[in-house]
């Protein structure tokens, strides 16, 4: 690296220490997720959240893209006015939407971290990428066969799955088309290298069998497709037609199968209510980062009757909705774009491109569910995606020299970002460390567990679920006064927002219970009634939540209470005869557990009850376990 100083002004000659440094960062945020679910203090118990810090990963890679373009801006015009549009499009929705920082940086990710890598690895094409691929193909066996249900594999097989089948085929194909080292090394003679070559499909095969992901069937069939389009360029109209009679065919001939699956699946009645959410903002979107709050209002009775009550959803299952209802659809249409211009270049060429058929496989899964929400498979998919573009696209840097004021704002630039996002990672640290002490009723621990959310809470206010938490738990603790100051500004703002209804409706009763006055009591126990009330018509599918309705209807209400009843019980038919659509039949389970009882066999009745009970998503209260049950005796 050369520095000069002519007529006062200072510029430093181009280099590779740049582009090696922040792909060097680059391969260490890749790697980071699995040594924070392996050797953290939560990691091995709350291993299921640590996507978690997904955000934490997709924003600091962002402020290292925003600094290194500083120094190395990109010359197309056409991905120039990509990241600008997105850029204002998605400021927009964040002054609207009140959105943090760090959620717009982690949304603006999408756009800004695929083009800082590209002008990256136009100066540096030879830098090592196999090496943290490699590591993260070995990672990613320790934990499936170690870690499975520890570390998030459960519920996640997309996620998985995805990260080593990528980076197997990127691998082989490395080892098949580079030599690994001189010459004269070991490692390029083929019997070694064959053994490498068999040693990484065998370990992706073994995932790929322990996860039996549903979701890579089809991404792998589009990468073939995608390869077939481009070495047959003259059969594609044929191609086409063939895949298309093909999809209809498996249609007509699992037309049962899908019909069940569809009716078990929340995927559909999913994306149907996140169209409705973003038909209420198409232009700018909820807000980056507010898919968690603003959808609690919108989900339909056809997906909830699915569950046994509403969760919180963090993301509907489909990249491209979940972008458009927090940016806006003209922000989706930008990230086509993006996507799909080295596409349209390979089809041109007729040229088949590896890094683009694996992001594609990595989109498709995105496609079909969360897979791109999690920080590996996110970042595989920028880097693939990068490598596309640089493979079809010329967008050298437009500086030859790079100047003192561009170092200065690449050197402030994660300055600025560097507090919030380490306020928010250490709030999510302090709530999984509340998670832990919370589950038990030790004095000692639920205090520390206290101690946790509050600080959570403070580092990162704008957090609902923090504050939500921290109510609930001073509830359990009787500290009714504070968790109403809490719970208070969430049932305004987010009225639909999880269990806070049924919170506050048990913050009522216990209020009400405090009270000397008759007439401040019979208020309180009023106003519980009715958020017990409200909490069950806005998630009528949810049969845990009718006892405490009709417990407490019976004290001040009695002439409700039949009322009460009979909707609890009609919604439980319509519940158990949706389900029995999809999955054992309520009646084989009913039959099972009288034939048990006829047995007189005692593990035979816990484990037929069980099955029935968990199957129907009953309350655990024996008292109303037996009050939706007699109802099937008839």
């Amino acid at each position: 690296m050369m520095i000069e100083n002519k007529n006062s002004k200072f510029k430093i000659q181009n280099s590779p220490l740049f582009p090696s440094l922040f792909l060097s960062f680059f391969s260490i945020l890749l790697f980071l997720q699995f040594p924070l679910a392996l050797f953290f203090p939560f990691g091995s118990v709350h291993g299921d959240k640590v996507h978690s810090f997904e955000l934490s990963i997709s924003c600091s890679l962002a402020i290292l893209s925003l600094a290194y373009l500083m120094l190395y801006p990109i010359k197309s015009k056409i991905f120039n006015f990509i990241l600008t549009s997105s850029f204002l499009l998605i400021c927009l929705s964040s002054w609207f939407n009140a959105s943090t920082l760090l959620d717009s940086l982690h949304l603006f990710s999408y756009f800004l971290c695929p083009l800082a890598l590209v002008s990256a690895l136009r100066h540096l094409p030879h830098f090592p990428l196999w090496t943290p691929l490699s590591l993260l193909l070995f990672v990613n066996v320790f934990v499936c066969f170690f870690f499975n249900q520890k570390v998030g594999i459960h519920g996640n097989q997309n996620w998985l799955s995805a990260v080593p089948v990528v980076s197997a085929i990127y691998l082989v194909h490395f080892c098949l088309s580079h030599k690994l080292c001189e010459s004269n090394n070991l490692l390029n003679r083929p019997l070694v290298k064959w053994a490498i070559i068999v040693t990484i499909s065998f370990m992706a095969l073994a995932i790929l069998t322990k996860t039996q992901t549903r979701a890579l069937v089809p991404a792998l069939a589009l990468v073939i497709f995608y390869y077939l389009l481009c070495k047959f360029p003259k059969y594609r109209l044929h191609l086409c037609l063939f895949a298309l009679v093909s999809i209809l065919i498996g249609f007509f001939i699992f037309k049962d199968k899908l019909h069940r699956l569809s009716l078990k699946d929340i995927r559909i009645p999913l994306l149907k209510d996140t169209a409705l959410m973003i038909s209420d903002a198409p232009l700018l979107g909820h807000g980056p980062g507010q898919f968690i709050t603003k959808f609690t209002n919108y989900p339909s009775d056809m997906l909830n009757i699915r569950l046994h009550s509403a969760p919180i959803y963090e993301h509907p299952h489909n990249e491209l909705f979940h972008m458009a209802s927090q940016g806006g659809i003209l922000l989706s249409l930008l990230f086509i774009v993006l996507i799909t211009l080295p596409l349209i270049q390979s089809f041109k060429q007729k040229k088949f491109s590896l890094p683009l058929a694996l992001y594609l496989l990595l989109l498709t899964l995105g496609l079909l569910d969360k897979t791109l929400h999690h920080g590996a498979s996110l970042l595989l998919f920028l880097l693939f995606l990068a490598m596309a573009i640089n493979e079809f696209y010329s967008t050298e840097s437009s500086n030859k020299q790079i100047n003192k004021w561009q170092i200065g704002l690449s050197l402030m630039i994660p300055l600025l970002f560097i507090l919030p996002l380490i306020n928010q990672t250490r709030a999510s640290w302090h709530y999984k460390q509340a998670e832990e002490n919370s589950s038990t009723r030790d004095p000692k621990k639920l205090a520390q567990a206290l101690s946790h959310l509050q600080r959570s809470q403070e580092l990162n206010p704008n957090e609902i679920n923090y504050s939500f938490q921290t109510a609930r738990l001073l509830i359990h603790l009787n500290q009714l006064k504070e968790a109403w100051s809490i719970l208070e500004p969430i049932s305004e703002a987010y009225p639909y927002y999880h269990n806070t209804l049924q919170e506050q409706g048990k913050l009522m009763e216990k209020l009400a219970l405090q009270q000397k006055d008759q007439a401040s009591k019979q208020h309180l126990l009023k106003q519980a009634l009715l958020a017990y009330e409200a909490s069950c018509k806005n998630r009528p599918w949810d049969l845990q939540r009718y006892p405490a309705l009709i417990s407490l209807a019976e004290k001040i209400k009695p002439d409700t209470t039949q009322a009460f009843k009979e909707l609890a019980l009609q919604r439980f038919k319509e519940k158990h005869q949706f389900r029995d659509q999809f999955q054992t039949s309520t009646d084989i389970l009913w039959q099972n557990y009288i034939e048990a009882s006829i047995n007189n066999d005692p593990d035979q009745i816990v484990q037929a009850f069980k099955h029935l009970t968990e199957g129907l998503k009953l309350p655990k209260d024996p008292r109303w376990q037996e009050f939706y049950l007699d109802s099937l005796k008839e």
